[in-house]
């Protein structure tokens, strides 16, 4: 006898007391008003609780999967808010990048800045990237303060390489810094309005 009411003990710890409850108090109702058979009870609760439970099973899903919605609603606005905060840190080191890079395109020297624009003014490989050029042999010489000036700056400000050059087999491939190709487009703009202007 123990051992049955043991097993009614795991029974009503394992589910809920208050679906218990209410199946019970079903089964008593329907003894009291519909049928007062005990074996008609019983089959009452066996009915009515799992009837219960069920209901109570689709109330918790809703109320987790209401919850999952929230918590993703939140953190898709954290997530926003975060990419919002990146896009602006960007455009400010952008904003910076480009402040400094102007600052040292100003410092150099008038032939220096002259040699940039005519780079610039180069025409562009076919295909390749809008930043590169391609400097014949006998033209390297006269670009040569250039590379200089910018190699000294590079190692003085602590910064990528503004102007690279690398040997090819009939020519250099010089590659500006993206950053400061932008400006330089900017100067030589510039320049060819106050020529025409």
């Amino acid at each position: 006898m123990s051992e049955f009411f043991a097993s009614i003990k795991a029974f009503i710890e394992k589910g809920n007391i208050i679906l218990f409850l209410l199946a019970l108090a079903a089964a008593i109702f329907s003894y009291q008003k519909i049928n007062q058979d005990v074996l008609w009870s019983v089959f009452v609760f066996c009915i009515s609780y799992p009837l219960f439970y069920f209901c109570y099973f689709l109330y918790e899903n809703y109320k987790a999967s209401e919850r999952e919605r929230v918590e993703n609603e939140i953190k898709q606005e954290n997530e926003k808010r975060q990419r919002k905060i990146e896009a602006e840190n960007q455009k400010q080191r952008q904003k910076e990048t480009e402040a400094r890079l102007k600052t040292i395109y100003a410092s150099l020297e008038p032939e220096v800045q002259e040699n940039l624009i005519k780079l610039y003014n180069l025409p562009q490989i076919e295909g390749g990237y809008s930043n590169a050029r391609l400097i014949s042999f006998e033209d390297y010489n006269s670009y040569q303060n250039v590379f200089m000036t910018c190699g000294s700056m590079m190692y003085s400000f602590g910064m990528d390489s503004l102007v690279s050059v690398q040997h090819s087999s009939r020519s250099f491939i010089v590659t500006i810094n993206w950053d400061f190709y932008k400006i330089i487009g900017e100067k030589a703009k510039q320049k060819k309005k106050q020529k025409n202007g």
